[in-house]
């Protein structure tokens, strides 16, 4: 069941609304009162900042301390405490008892039920306001407080209407923990200043019986003029990501084909060198077998010699005709060359070649060690 408190008329230079506030009749109002002319209310809205602004001063001329109070039932002798409230009680004007959940029996006349309080937790809107960051920016800030009273008695007599002035302390809190702060780091650093301003709130409310659970923010508005310069900020931060990005993907490309070019020319030289050692290897192999097949071929003849009758000469005449024979190839080839005996006479070079044999004969024998001693 509503019931009509009172009515108040703002008057201000760009707006004139009425404004009706209701509370309910036992529990109260919880959200902060609102103006019920919308003709009123898109003027406003829409009238710039400093519409925005009367705006915010005309919500805090509205925010009525009563409405944050809950009426406190009359003394029926049988009183009963709903779930998650308590009643302060009062004999002869001075504290008496705090009444839980449940049945109780109340002395009429002389106790009287004076405070009503909602025990559960409770999320406390604080209303919009305007603060001035560090680099001098103004945002419109508003944020959710969750509360939860713990003592009555406390909430009752160490000040007046405690959830009021809670909420104001958590505005000047806020806008004082604002001023610290640049824009910036104020969106960056959101849950760094609900921390702050809950540990402040946690110690001033312990003396009114109220425990601060936690504070959220809720909205952060800046002006249109500042939006822009942010979003042309928050281009060019891309832009300059986006080139940093591409240099150094081009830096790494370029270095990934350096180590690639350089990989893939050790392994041609170590290919290479491979193949150079094997075909050295294969050489020195093919000369091994040759000259052992020489000197065993060496070996038959000289064998078959010293068994032959006639070995010497068989030689002198193998000698001989080797030695025309290639004469006779150098004959077929168009090379000149220079010979000092005159190519005519055969059996001058047959002579010269048989010569040439005895004369290496003769030093092997005389080289060789005589047998049988």
């Amino acid at each position: 069941m509503f019931e009509a408190n009172r009515v108040m008329r703002v008057d201000t230079q760009e707006a004139c609304f009425v404004v009706e506030l209701f509370f309910f009749s036992s529990t109260g109002l919880k959200a902060p009162p609102y103006p019920v002319n919308s003709a009123s209310q898109e003027h406003l809205s829409g009238g710039g900042a400093s519409s925005r602004m009367m705006m915010q001063r005309s919500q805090r001329m509205l925010l009525d301390p009563a409405s944050f109070v809950e009426r406190p039932p009359r003394n029926t002798f049988f009183n009963i405490v709903p779930q998650g409230h308590e009643y302060v009680v009062e004999r002869l004007g001075r504290y008496h008892r705090t009444l839980d959940s449940g049945w109780w029996m109340v002395v009429p006349f002389i106790d009287k039920i004076r405070y009503n309080y909602n025990v559960k937790e409770q999320g406390i809107e604080i209303p919009n306001q305007s603060a001035i960051t560090s680099d001098n920016v103004m945002v419109e800030i508003d944020g959710v407080l969750f509360l939860k009273i713990v003592d009555s008695c406390k909430a009752s007599y160490n000040i007046e209407n405690p959830v009021f002035n809670l909420i104001n302390l958590a505005q000047t809190t806020m806008r004082s923990e604002i001023g610290r702060m640049s824009l910036d780091s104020l969106f960056r650093e959101r849950a760094s200043l609900n921390q702050s301003t809950v540990e402040v709130l946690r110690r001033e409310a312990n003396e009114w019986g109220i425990e601060c659970k936690r504070y959220e923010i809720r909205d952060i508005v800046v002006s249109e003029l500042v939006r822009r310069s942010m979003d042309l900020q928050a281009e060019a931060e891309r832009k300059k990501r986006k080139l940093i990005l591409e240099s150094e993907g081009e830096s790494t490309a370029t270095i990934n084909r350096a180590n690639g070019m350089k990989i893939a020319q050790q392994y041609v030289a170590d290919a290479e060198k491979y193949t150079v050692e094997r075909q050295s290897e294969g050489a020195a192999a093919a000369i091994r077998v040759k000259a052992a097949a020489v000197s065993d071929n060496i070996s038959i003849i000289s064998d078959a010699l010293e068994k032959a009758k006639h070995g010497n000469e068989a030689i002198s005449l193998r000698v001989a005709e080797s030695y025309i024979e290639k004469f006779g190839e150098l004959a077929k080839e168009s090379n000149t060359v220079v010979m000092s005996q005159p190519v005519s006479d055969p059996a001058m070079f047959a002579t010269q070649a048989l010569s040439v044999f005895n004369t290496v004969a003769t030093s092997a024998s005389k080289s060789s060690p005589p047998t049988g001693q």
